[in-house]
């Protein structure tokens, strides 16, 4: 069972994403506590349109941003791109409009873990989310969240782990470019054959950009 889950921004990972976000900056899905350092805001939110200034709505997964290529200084995207069905199309998306940026999603580990939203959840990870999401280096990878992760045995220990707030979510600021890379069932892996490989896979790459990530902000 978890014992304290981490739903929150870690006040640290925000300070250090707020130093290196300069000039023009975008925030995507805002949600209730916008980024500091946006004075441009992306959404689906008729709600969020009303309460923030600049604000422009999009639908992430089918549409084109309302932006110009290379606008904004900066983009922030927390906890967006695995609720999206088609999230591919929204980091090139990011890329374009944007020449730098900080993404942030949910950790490999939490979404193979049961009991993440509540004591009653017998599922792994969020209910809601469509991706698994990680990176290494400068490189995303995304794998869809196929209802066999419910019975994909890991072993590892994840309630040890996730005492640490820093291990619920994987980081990535880039710079210029990234690549992505998108794991598509029966076009580059089977999901009976190889999905557990590419869930321990996810696993062990989230856990180390995790430790790497904080490591680099508690020694800035």
């Amino acid at each position: 069972m978890i014992n304290k889950r981490y739903f929150e921004p870690i006040k640290q990972v925000v300070d250090y994403v707020e130093s290196k976000a300069e000039g023009k900056v975008l925030e995507l899905g805002p949600g209730l506590r916008p980024f500091a350092k946006a004075n441009y805001f992306c959404g689906h939110s008729e709600e969020e349109k009303n309460r923030l200034k600049n604000y422009s709505v999009c639908d992430f997964s089918s549409q084109v941003f309302p932006y110009k290529n290379k606008e904004f200084d900066f983009i922030y995207a927390r906890h967006v791109v695995e609720d999206l069905y088609n999230p591919k199309h929204f980091l090139n998306e990011c890329k374009r409009v944007a020449k730098a940026g900080y993404i942030e999603n949910p950790s490999p580990l939490v979404e193979n873990t049961k009991y993440i939203e509540s004591d009653k959840s017998y599922f792994k990870g969020y209910h809601h989310h469509h991706s698994v999401v990680w990176s290494k280096g400068n490189d995303i990878s995304i794998l869809h969240k196929y209802p066999i992760i419910d019975c994909v045995q890991i072993n590892i220990d994840s309630e040890k782990i996730l005492e640490d707030p820093f291990m619920w979510n994987n980081y990535f600021l880039w710079s210029d470019d990234f690549s992505i890379t998108h794991y598509e069932h029966e076009k580059n892996f089977n999901t009976v054959k190889d999905y557990p490989n590419l869930l321990t896979k996810s696993i062990n790459e989230g856990i180390s950009n995790s430790r790497a990530f904080k490591k680099e902000i508690l020694n800035a």
